[in-house]
C-alpha cells in the first residue's frame, strides 16, 4: 500500500509528523511518498517503520529519464520553495513544480466562489505532455532506426 502523507489533502502535515501514526494504526507494509529526495530521507522514514519509498521526482532528474534536458536541469536546480500547492480547492492537494500553468491553477482555486475540476482542466488534463512525450519517443525510434 503506498500512501502520500502530504495528505490529509487541506492538514498541512508532512511526512515525519504521520507516519508514525499511519504505522501505530496499520499492520501491512507502508510506502512512503512525497518529500523523499535523499538518503538520509529515506533512511529516516525507514526508521519510522517504512517498509519501501516512492520516490519520483528525483528519478525524473536522471540520465535514463526520457525528459527533456532543460526540465532535469530545473529539478537539479530547483529550491525548496520552488513548488505550489494546488487542487486544494477540490480537496485533492498536490505539491507542484511551481510553474505557469501551476500559478494559473492556484488563481483559478483562490477566486471567490467554489471551484469544479471543469474550471481547471484545460490547464491539467496532461494533453501538451502527452502530446511532447509522443513527439519525444517518435524522434527516438526515428533517430534509432
Amino acid at each position: 500500500m503506498a500512501l502520500n502523507m502530504q495528505a490529509p489533502p487541506e492538514e498541512d502535515v508532512t511526512n515525519l509528523v504521520l507516519l508514525p501514526t499511519v504505522f501505530t494504526k496499520l499492520t501491512i507494509p507502508i510506502v512512503a511518498s512525497g518529500g523523499i529526495a535523499t538518503g538520509s530521507q529515506m533512511a529516516a522514514v525507514m526508521v519510522l517503520g517504512a517498509e519501501g519509498v516512492n520516490m519520483g521526482t528525483r528519478f525524473v532528474a536522471t540520465q535514463e529519464a526520457p525528459v527533456h534536458e532543460n526540465m532535469k536541469q530545473a529539478i537539479v536546480e530547483a529550491r525548496e520553495t520552488d513548488t505550489t500547492l494546488m487542487f486544494r480547492a477540490l480537496n485533492s492537494t498536490a505539491r507542484v513544480f511551481k510553474n505557469v500553468i501551476a500559478k494559473q491553477v492556484v488563481a483559478i482555486e483562490a477566486k471567490d466562489g467554489s471551484t469544479d475540476f471543469s474550471d481547471l482542466q484545460p490547464l491539467v488534463a496532461g494533453a501538451r505532455g502527452r502530446e511532447r512525450y509522443v513527439d519525444f519517443f517518435r524522434l527516438l525510434q526515428k533517430n534509432n532506426k
